[in-house]
């Protein structure tokens, strides 16, 4: 089996679409990375421009215009790409509405199986072969009886409960070993819905101290974990006897992100980052999502906050009661897994049989 990736320059785009085709038997996985010059558009509420060259893609694929726009395309790629395009593939996968549009005409024109993580931008739904949205998502569209519809939780990712055990293995040797039960810690930062400060750096270090006779503290911050917060966190827990592991992101050689998860506990992670959430339940860990900040009082991710919390698959303290953690934790369940990667390929393979 041959699968070919859009990948648009987002991380946490490539994140999922790599997540999706590793869980794919006996594949091999080609990329193709796509940046477009000229003109640039910003999308409300969010940061960053984008060229506008991808929405004329938009107009060929909605007329159907298919072999025009793949012919306008292979004229800006480069050789590699070109030889890539000479392939057949039995899937190909794009995360995103920016490249949602190259990712149609490719598969199309290669008579491929077209896979759309997340809503595209200005393409009829039923031009897609599988649309992989989160709940989040499909409560926001109305045609929702879709026969190339699947449904996910959250966000997909390419971490495997095997592998963040074997990271974590390796973790614990570094800390040289375990002595007590460990609460993995894992902080997200600011972004245009949540914003992570001091004042609930002091409130979330407050409750952590009540720990220390119980469990040992492996932690990361993320790049957006603001730096005055970083800073104070490292001078805060450096005080702690139970903390075992303390990464930065930025100043870290190797990191042991997947090691934390793995050789964890319990992890507790902040509510801004749904990749950590659906990341740590991966590992198939009692999980308790911490509430931050809020620059809006209701939020489309909480839905499926509300949905985990239902299905018991996570603990969810909102920022206004961190205080209740240490009674919150006394009510933590078995962990359970969710690997929705898996599932997903498990439901495209369904279909097709």
């Amino acid at each position: 089996m041959r699968i070919l990736i859009i990948d648009d320059g987002n991380k946490g785009n490539f994140i999922q679409s790599i997540g999706l085709a590793k869980n794919f038997f006996n594949t091999e996985i080609n990329i193709i990375s796509l940046k477009f010059r000229g003109f640039k558009y910003s999308l409300y509420g969010k940061r960053g421009r984008y060229p506008l060259i991808p929405k004329f893609f938009n107009i060929l694929c909605f007329l159907n215009l298919y072999k025009i726009g793949f012919l306008l395309l292979i004229k800006n790629m480069d050789n590699q790409q070109k030889e890539m395009l000479k392939k057949e593939y039995d899937f190909v996968i794009n995360t995103g509405s920016y490249l949602s549009s190259i990712g149609l005409l490719i598969s199309k024109v290669k008579k491929s199986k077209y896979i759309q993580i997340m809503l595209p931008s200005f393409i009829p739904l039923k031009k897609i072969d599988f649309l992989i949205i989160p709940y989040h998502d499909f409560l926001r569209i109305k045609k929702k009886k879709l026969k190339n519809l699947i449904i996910t939780n959250g966000s997909l990712n390419p971490f495997t409960k095997k592998e963040l055990e074997e990271e974590g293995k390796i973790l614990e040797a570094n800390i040289k070993g375990k002595n007590k039960k460990i609460i993995g810690i894992l902080i997200g930062g600011d972004d245009q819905n949540y914003k992570i400060d001091i004042e609930w750096g002091k409130i979330f270090i407050e409750e952590l101290k009540k720990f220390k006779n119980r469990y040992d503290i492996i932690l990361s911050t993320s790049k957006r974990t603001n730096w005055n917060v970083v800073n104070f966190l490292k001078e805060e827990l450096n005080k702690f006897e139970n903390l075992k592991y303390f990464e930065i992101p930025q100043e870290a050689k190797i990191s042991y992100y997947k090691g934390i998860i793995g050789l964890s506990d319990i992890i507790f992670v902040t509510e801004d980052s749904i990749n950590m959430i659906f990341e740590s339940l991966t590992g198939g860990k009692p999980v308790i999502v911490i509430g931050v900040k809020r620059k809006k009082r209701k939020l489309v991710f909480d839905y499926t906050i509300e949905k985990l919390i239902k299905e018991d698959f996570i603990i969810y303290i909102p920022y206004e009661k961190i205080f209740t953690l240490e009674k919150e934790i006394l009510n933590v369940k078995k962990g359970q897994e969710i690997n929705e990667a898996k599932q997903c390929v498990q439901k495209i393979l369904e279909k097709l049989s």
